[in-house]
């Protein structure tokens, strides 16, 4: 094994099953935890290591500018298109615009775009001050930056099979508010489906309008892919769910059960057609699923009568468990961006 190829692989040691996101569990905020596990550290064994080999990255695929010991000397200078459409690496991205922030103030999440945006235009970034196998010290920094900033980032870009990528930040630098922003991508409903694969369009803010065949109908509100694990366990505090799932009314199909009290429902039979709807953006997008924690965090929860028409927006995100099966989910970042009624 070479050493660039180790370093690979120690990197993606924090990598857990569990979803950001919205992702997610870990957070040491005293906000409600979300999407945080994935940026908080999972140290792992060698069994655990192995897996992640098996599944993840030759040495072709680990650039020359990944160092032995863990830190990048240089970096390369790239678009996020280009970057995510070559080697895992150290990069400098210049000048992208900031399209999204998840709350968390110790371990942020920065969505970051290109400007003339376009195919494979956007990337997810991480900063996780706790993390020993990627310390960011600037997660202060990151917290601060305001959607629709231009921005300058130095870190290490992570990309494996299955579909699993992330840059992790070593550095940054707020430009200031930028003269020009990317357009929400506009796609149709099938194409943010679970089912689908928008590899393409993966952490851009997209944009569906809503056929009145297919207003969305709750569908699942336990879906196992948005459920809050930690080292692959369920989490045993608030949060339990981060997200729930709805399905268009043309797919008829019956939905699955509701809340009882705050007793969580099973999860509703897999549906390629049903579209995950992550809380990533928690402080903005108020809707639950979370039956024994909704309440807690001033949440709403999805009532048999709910209903989402007319526009449903956000951030496209993909997620790769451990020796799972990755999928992509919807992350609405305000309320007016999946306006479901009938809430609780």
């Amino acid at each position: 094994m070479s050493t660039n190829f180790r370093f690979a692989l120690i990197s993606l040691s924090f990598w857990c099953a569990c979803a950001p996101q919205p992702g997610l569990p870990g957070s040491l905020d005293t906000v409600k935890p979300l999407d945080m596990a994935l940026a908080e550290t999972v140290e792992v064994d060698s069994a655990v290591a192995k897996v992640i080999h098996d599944l993840s990255i030759s040495t072709s695929d680990v650039d020359a500018a990944s160092p032995a010991d863990g830190a990048c000397l240089t970096y390369g200078d790239a678009s996020v298109a280009t970057m995510r459409q070559g080697k895992s690496g150290c990069y400098r991205l210049s000048n992208v615009i900031s399209i999204g922030l998840t709350p968390s103030s110790k371990s942020p999440t920065l969505f970051v775009q290109d400007g003339n945006g376009g195919a494979y235009s956007a990337v997810q970034t991480k900063c996780s001050s706790t993390s020993t196998a990627h310390p960011c010290t600037v997660a202060a920094d990151v917290h601060s930056i305001a959607v629709g900033h231009s921005v300058t980032l130095q870190g290490t870009y992570i990309k494996a099979m299955g579909g699993f990528e992330e840059f992790y930040i070593d550095t940054v630098s707020d430009n200031g508010a930028a003269t020009t922003t990317p357009n929400a991508l506009t796609l149709g409903i099938a194409d943010v489906a679970k089912g689908s694969t928008q590899t393409a369009a993966w952490f851009q803010r997209v944009s569906v309008t809503l056929a009145s065949a297919d207003t969305l109908l709750p569908y699942s509100l336990s879906p196992p892919e948005l459920q809050s694990t930690y080292n692959g366990v369920p989490s045993t505090s608030c949060p339990y769910w981060y997200g729930f799932s709805l399905i268009p009314k043309s797919a008829k199909v019956t939905a699955g059960a509701l809340c009882s009290g705050t007793t969580q429902p099973s999860a509703a039979a897999s549906k390629a057609a049903e579209i995950l709807i992550g809380t990533d953006f928690y402080d903005g997008f108020t809707a639950s699923s979370d039956c024994a924690c909704a309440s807690k965090y001033g949440d709403k929860l999805v009532t048999s009568t709910s209903t989402l028409s007319g526009k449903l927006q956000g951030i496209l995100i993909f997620d790769s468990p451990i020796g799972g099966t990755g999928y992509q989910y919807v992350a609405p970042q305000a309320d007016t961006d999946a306006p479901i009624s009938n809430l609780k």
